[in-house]
Order: C-alpha cells, then structure tokens, then sequence
C-alpha cells in the first residue's frame, strides 16, 4: 500500500495465485471508496505499488516473472509496461521529480 503525496488517496496491491492480482485506489479522507477501476496484473498478485509524486499515476509490480506496469489513476487504463524483470519484483519507486522510476527484483536489477 502506499498513500498519495497529499494524503488523500491510498493505492493497494493484492492477490491470490489462483485468481487475479488486482490493484484499487481509495479515497483516503473520507473512508474506504473505491475512486478507481480494478487495476492489476493477471493471474498473479502486485507485489509493490507507488504513487507518481503529482498522483496522476501510478505504477506496479508484479511476483515472478517479474513485472512492472504503470497505470493511470483516475481510470485504471494500463499507460506502459516499462521494465520487465526475470525475478519476482519486490519494491517500486517513483523519483521524487516523477521523471523516472525504479523497481527492486529478486533478479538483482
């Protein structure tokens, strides 16, 4: 899970092998609301999720084989699919500009 940089949304990552890895944004100042479409990867659970610095969107990453996916926050439209790794991806991180990112892997990338 990860809060916006203004404390109003909060995105989380999830996931059951067996079914979907889903990610959801919620309204984080007035209680548990969905404001966003299911996001996530599928059939395996988001590992690690981030907020872009300006909370237009945001960016996941997936258990093995590794992926990381950047998506739109308001409609959950996927925007790219920026790195894929060979390991399961444990972190990921917008810098604090929001011009580049990084993702953390057990591929040791």
């Amino acid at each position: 899970m990860a809060f916006s940089r203004d404390g109003k949304r909060l995105v989380s990552g999830s996931g059951d092998f067996n079914k979907r890895g889903e990610m959801k944004v919620w309204d984080g100042a007035d209680g548990p609301r969905t404001l966003s479409p299911s996001m996530g990867h599928t059939p395996l659970c988001d590992a690690a999720v981030a907020f872009q610095p300006d909370g237009k969107q945001v960016v996941s990453g997936m258990y093995g084989p590794g992926r990381v996916k950047v998506w739109d926050a308001q409609t959950g439209q996927q925007i790219s699919h920026p790195r894929r790794h060979t390991g399961f991806v444990y972190s990921v991180a917008f810098s604090p500009d929001g011009k580049r990112l990084a993702s953390g892997s057990d591929d040791r990338t």
